[in-house]
């Protein structure tokens, strides 16, 4: 299959606009995702150790054969479309990012030296990451709100509450974010967010019993035998109770 052809028109409704550490992640997951498109990331990849660099066929001389020739033509057809696409992939790049970040840029004239200038610039380490999505979520839901600010909130909420379980964080497991909607919901309607919260918490209690009573399967002991074969423990079935989700 061909390289697909890159858009490089930035547009606010589609194109994610580099400006820090925020939103390097969902600007890099686009950015990566055009390169792997047009079959360029091998010449990109910021962590890779010894990338290779795009170059144009060497030019067979006076004495190569017609086959040799032939496919020098072919190999520079493809270098020339890859050219093409790599210099589209740099005005992406150019054209997605904010311009005070341009004057770090200047001085390097390749896409794999722009592109690892960036990366070291504003990619966080995974500790970073658990870190302020945990102070993100918990923040969040530590908030009063109204009736006139919970729909923004709602909005803000179901960001950092996804942001948190993609992070797989504890603080977002079973029911626990049922729990703090509720609590927030408080603030607004005291009397129904109770009766919520008393539903919750007897749809889990059904939740881990179903999960409990599914996952508990019989294990056996095997017997133990002394130097002369002589069994010494006699097998024996035990019930292995689910933990808890």
């Amino acid at each position: 299959m061909p390289p697909r052809a890159i858009t490089t028109a930035a547009t606010a409704a589609s194109d994610t606009i580099l400006s820090g550490p925020k939103n390097w992640d969902a600007w890099f997951t686009v950015f990566k995702g055009k390169a792997i498109a047009a079959d360029l990331w091998q010449y990109l990849d910021p962590e890779a150790t010894n990338k290779p660099s795009l170059e144009p066929p060497p030019q067979p001389t006076g004495n190569e054969s017609n086959a040799r020739a032939i496919i020098w033509k072919e190999r520079r057809k493809e270098y020339t479309v890859k050219y093409k696409l790599l210099s589209d992939l740099g005005n992406h790049m150019l054209n997605t990012i904010e311009t005070t970040l341009y004057g770090q840029l200047a001085d390097h004239p390749k896409v794999a030296e722009k592109l690892e200038i960036l990366h070291t610039m504003f990619n966080r380490t995974q500790a970073v990451k658990v870190n302020e999505a945990r102070n993100e979520y918990n923040n969040c839901k530590k908030k009063t709100v109204g009736r006139d600010t919970f729909k923004d909130w709602s909005h803000e909420f179901q960001l950092a509450l996804n942001k948190a379980k993609e992070l797989k964080l504890p603080e977002v497991d079973g029911f626990q974010p049922q729990y703090d909607l509720l609590k927030v919901c408080s603030h607004i309607n005291y009397a129904l967010a109770t009766n919520m919260i008393l539903e919750v918490n007897e749809a889990e209690t059904v939740y881990r019993a179903t999960l409990a009573k599914a996952n508990t399967r019989t294990a056996t002991i095997p017997a133990v035998v002394d130097e002369e074969g002589n069994e010494i423990q006699q097998e024996e079935t035990v019930k292995v109770p689910a933990a808890p989700p």
